[in-house]
Formats: structure tokens, sequence, C-alpha cells
């Protein structure tokens, strides 16, 4: 069954009321066997002093106890507070009291008559009237006459309450604990509805706003004046909503930077085919290598945009090994020593010499990290400029650093050096070749292993790029 946050609300706190009732209810009834019998016994030890004056009133009137023997309405009229009418000393006679209560009382005198378990005996405890079965644990009131014991009065202890007044006192109690439970239940279902309507308001807000949102509108936000976890989900909807919009604006921008980077290689290649079929051009090695190396600007930029997206989908698989970077970092600058050369650009590679400098890593895409470094540094470096690769230890980190020379980078670009497909121009422009998507995918490899990468201004007037590995410690 499908219920609405209401009658849950209504349920819950109805359920929980009734089961604190039902506790305190239990409780009350523990404290009236217990502490009620016990209070009431220790009021009735004071009461049995008014009969033991009464009694020694009779002794003293009559010299013995004879008024007492087989005279149960005596004894009765005498000891008991309800069903027999009280006594009077008239002359030597007990008789009828009609100025006194006849059963009708007031308070426990009414309902806990101690008559019933009232016993008397001489002081040889010879059986005189009222109780004959005295318990042991009995309480007695000696009962003297010119300081010479002419009695003993035993009041037994009250082991139960009379049905009758155990009945009257649970009747009284029930009522009582119905009555709150009926006014519990209507506080109940009011505070259900209120909480629910302050409840229901922002949650019917924020599904109004998540169907927006799913539809598309990433500008809906929800009002963030409440301080409770309403309010909080409410400011994590408005983080939610700001990303989606960040992120449909940069899908946006993404699609159209590819483009923008397919135009210019399908035109050229567009524009030399249209000119061999129209005759404008001849067939030659010249036209054919102009073709070839369009379509590997494509092929490299559709390579480069299928690495790109494998890193953003944590596709990127790791064979992590203990390596020693220097090696790896000089295949790297080997592999392109020879287009330095040709650019006349001097390179130096500075670290300490017969030291290692190990950290868990894949070697392949170590390699494919310094590989397009390197080739950013290449591609945008003057001619007849110089690179310089140092490694260096920090604090538990190996630092690699590539630092070029002139041309710089404005401050401005420094912090989207790695956004994709993001190009300084005009001094790294396009006509230098590649498609802006290298670094980002260092950027991806470099958090795969755990590292950091970061641009910045280099001393040489150019950029450095810093990249910096959790280093293994040494063992022994």
């Amino acid at each position: 069954m499908n219920l609405k946050i209401t009658p849950k609300l209504f349920f819950a706190l109805s359920v929980t009321i009734l089961v604190v009732v039902a506790i305190m209810l239990l409780m009350i009834r523990f404290s009236f066997h217990r502490g009620f019998l016990d209070y009431v016994n220790r009021a009735e030890f004071r009461r049995i002093d008014q009969v033991a004056e009464q009694l020694k009133e009779g002794y003293r009137l009559y010299g013995n106890w004879s008024f007492l023997e087989n005279n149960e309405r005596a004894w009765r009229g005498l000891t008991w507070s309800t069903g027999y009418p009280r006594f009077r000393w008239t002359g030597h006679e007990p008789r009828p009291d009609n100025t006194l209560h006849h059963g009708k009382g007031h308070g426990h005198g009414q309902l806990l008559d101690i008559g019933p378990r009232l016993g008397l005996t001489d002081p040889d405890r010879n059986h005189i009237a009222g109780l004959s079965d005295i318990p042991i644990d009995s309480t007695s009131h000696i009962i003297s006459l010119d300081d010479t014991p002419v009695g003993i009065l035993h009041l037994a202890p009250l082991r139960r309450f009379e049905k009758q007044l155990e009945l009257k006192f649970v009747k009284r109690q029930n009522r009582s604990f119905y009555l709150i439970a009926l006014l519990s239940l209507i506080v109940a279902g009011i505070g259900s509805v209120l909480l629910a309507r302050q409840f229901l308001s922002p949650i019917k807000d924020m599904a109004q706003a998540t169907r927006r949102l799913a539809g598309g509108d990433f500008d809906v936000h929800l009002p963030t004046r409440r301080k409770d976890e309403l309010g909080e989900l409410a400011r994590d909807f408005n983080r939610l909503a700001d990303t989606l919009s960040r992120n449909e604006q940069l899908r946006r921008q993404w699609v159209t930077d590819i483009a923008h980077e397919l135009r210019t290689p399908l035109t050229t290649l567009r524009g030399e085919i249209e000119a061999l079929q129209d005759g404008v051009r001849q067939w030659s090695d010249e036209a054919g290598n102009s073709l070839h190396v369009e379509v590997l600007r494509l092929s490299t930029m559709v390579d480069d945009l299928y690495e790109l997206s494998k890193a953003d989908e944590d596709q990127f698989r790791y064979d992590l090994q203990m390596i020693d970077i220097i090696p790896c970092l000089a295949d790297a600058l080997e592999l392109f020593q020879g287009r330095f050369d040709e650019k006349e650009i001097r390179t130096t590679f500075a670290h300490e010499p017969d030291t290692t400098y190990p950290v868990e890593a894949d070697w392949n895409r170590m390699v494919q990290l310094f590989t397009n470094v390197l080739e950013n540094s290449l591609r945008y470096t003057d001619q007849g400029g110089q690179l310089e690769v140092r490694t260096t230890r920090d604090k538990g980190w190996i630092v690699i650093d590539f630092n070029d020379s002139v041309p710089g980078v404005p401050d401005d670009a420094l912090p989207k050096i790695f956004d994709r497909l993001f190009r300084v121009d005009p001094s790294r422009s396009r006509s230098s070749g590649g498609a802006g998507i290298g670094l980002s995918i260092c950027q991806r490899i470099v958090q795969g292993h755990h590292g950091r990468i970061s641009a910045a201004h280099s001393p040489l007037g150019g950029l450095m790029i810093s990249i910096r590995l959790p280093e293994i410690p040494e063992s022994g």
C-alpha cells in the first residue's frame, strides 16, 4: 500500500503516542501495586491508633473485654469503617452514633477498610475478637491501661487491594488515559497535517524543479532560506543544476571546437581534390604529399580525440609497476632529439647522476605523457630556442619540470592550458599544427597516477610544465 506523507506522518505519530501511553499505563499499574500499596500500609499504621483508643475506652468502662466477646456487631462498629454503624460510648454501653458516617465515608477510610484485617488478643495472645488467624508478619499494637497491658491489637498487612477498590482505581486511571490517548491522536492528526505541509511545500518545489532540469532547463534554482536538511538538499540541487549547466556549455563548446578543428583540414582537402578534378592542378608528387599531410592531420586529430574520450570515461588501463623515471624520460627525449635538432632547439636533461627516481607507474603511459609535453614544446618554441628538463625530489614527490624558451603564455591563459582544444593565439596558433588536446591527455594520465600537473611561466621565457608523481620510498 502506497501512502502519501501526510497519512504516514499521522500513522507514525499516532503509533508513537499510543506506545508511550501504553508504557505509562503499565508503569502506573506497577507503581499502584508496589509503591501505593506500601503507602497505604504506612497510612493504616497511623489509623490503628484511633481504633486502639476506642478499645481502650471500652475496656476502661467494662473492666474487661466481655463487651466484645461473641459480639460481632460491637466489634465491627468499633473497628470497621464501612458496612456497619460506628459506635460511641454512652454510659457503660456502646450505642450507634448516627452522626458518624455509615459506610459512605471519605477518602481511603471508605475504600480501604482495616476492620477485616484487625484481630484482638489478650496479653497472652488468646483470641478475643476479630481476625483469629493472625499472620506472623502482622503489626501489633499493645493496649495499656495505667501502664498495664490489657490486650494486643493486631493488623494483618495488606496483601492486595480489594477487587472493588482496584477496579475503581483502574477505571479512573483508564478513563484518564483514554482521554489522554484521544487528545494525543487529535494532536497527532493536527501535527501531521502541519508537518506534512511544511515538508511537502519544498518537496513539491523540488519535484517541479527536477522535472524542469530533466527537460534541459539548467537555469532553474531553488530557494535556500531553510537551515535544515531540506535547505541543504536545495543547495545541493542548485550545485547540481550549475554543474549540469556548465557541462552543457562545455559540451556545446566542445562540439563547436571539434567542428572548427575539422573544418580546416577538410576544407584544404576539398580544395585540393576539386582542383585536381577540374584540371586546375595536375596530379604530382607535390599534390599527393599535400593531400597526405592533411589526411595525417585528420588522423592524428581523430586519434587524439579517441584517446581523450577514453580518458574522460576512465577507460585508460594502467599496468602499474615500480619504474625508474630517468630511463623513461631519456627514451622520450631520444625519440624527439632529431626533430629538436632540425629546429635548432638545444635540449638539456638535468638530474642527479647515478641516482634512481622510483615511482609506481605504467611505462608506456609515462612515455605518452612525456612525448605529449615534448611535442607541445617542439611545436610552439621558436627556432633556435631552448628546452630544459629537470628532475628533482620534493617531500615525497618526484618532480619533472619542462622549461622552454619564448614565446611565453599570457597570465590569463595559464589556467586554461589543460582545457581541451585550447590554444593561445596568435603565438601558439593553429598554423603550428595540433588540435590542443595533448596537454588534456597529459592531465588525465597524471591524475591516473595520483600525481599533479601544473603550468607556469618558464625562467627561460616560455612555458613551464611541472609534473609531480608520488615517490616510492626505497626499501632498506
